[in-house]
Parts: C-alpha cells; structure tokens; sequence
C-alpha cells in the first residue's frame, strides 16, 4: 500500500491519504497507458511506453496532432491508444 503525506493549507494538520497501487476504479471507457514526449534524432516526438521502449505514435498520426498538447486537447487517447497497438517499440530516446 502506498501512502501520500501531504500537508493542509487550512491550519487543521497534515493528512495522509493511503492509495492501493494499481487498485484505483477507472470509469467506464477509461485509458490506461504511459503517454510520453521524447526527441530522437533532434526532432521532438510523443508515444506510448511499450516494455523497454516507445512506440512513436506521432510518426503515425503526427499530421492530425503534431504534438502531445494536441492530442490532449482534442481527447484523443483512445486514436492514441489503437495506434499504439502492434507498433514495434524505438530505442535511443532521451
């Protein structure tokens, strides 16, 4: 189980609040993977952790969202998430 401290701004003391890891209820239709902005070869790029690498997803759908900002701001993790599916992870990322 892991627990998170975090102090009150209200003068009342701290709190602890205790989180199973991996255990929090996700709503119905939710996505549930590691999202990533990297650079390769100079040129900055976003995808999904897949194992030890990533799998670039803006290589896929770089010219309807050229960065991550945009794919959050259109919602569209789940175009994310299936473009993610059978890619072949990088290497070589920073």
């Amino acid at each position: 189980m892991e627990v998170i401290y975090r102090g009150s701004l209200s003068g009342e003391g701290p709190r602890i609040n205790v989180w199973p890891p991996n255990n929090c209820p996700q709503p119905a239709g939710s996505v549930s993977m590691k999202v990533v902005s990297f650079v390769r070869n100079g040129k900055a790029s976003y995808g999904v952790v897949s194992g030890d690498g990533i799998v670039d997803i803006a290589s896929r759908l770089g010219a309807k969202y050229p960065d991550l900002a945009a794919v959050l701001k259109a919602g569209a993790l789940k175009e994310v998430e299936a473009a993610a599916k059978g890619g072949a992870a990088i290497a070589a990322v920073r």
